[in-house]
């Protein structure tokens, strides 16, 4: 299994602290059963949707930074693909880095972009 960067665990770890603590505000509200704002989907696949199968189409490096060009697949009745780039840096091996959207979603090319996007749209800042 491939594992993500510094960069991008910082971006996950943020928003995981928006959202927990949104649900400790809800629950102190006078709607303790309301959800709080976060993803419903995927966030590492353009469709939000996980990928039930995928082939490496390209990889491209330079440096200690890599390009992984993946066509992603839904099995089922209708097979559903799509194409997704993985961006990779060099920290003690390769690293996910970010996801380029074949589709951006909500405006944003790439998952830390939607990530960073969400974080900066709450108007409180929360920090761990």
């Amino acid at each position: 299994m491939m594992e993500i960067s510094r960069e991008f665990a910082a971006a996950i770890s943020k928003y995981n602290t928006v959202v927990e603590s949104e649900e400790r505000s809800i629950k102190k509200s006078s709607s303790p059963t309301d959800k709080a704002d976060m993803f419903d989907c995927d966030i590492l696949s353009s469709v939000g949707e996980k990928c039930s199968s995928y082939q490496i189409k390209k990889i491209e490096i330079n440096a200690d930074q890599a390009s992984v060009y993946i066509e992603c697949s839904i099995d089922g009745e209708v097979v559903s693909r799509w194409n997704d780039e993985l961006l990779l840096v060099r920290e003690n091996g390769w690293k996910i880095d970010n996801v380029i959207y074949d589709s951006p979603i909500n405006g944003n090319p790439g998952a830390k972009e939607l990530l960073n996007d969400f974080i900066k749209s709450h108007k409180r800042q929360y920090t761990k």
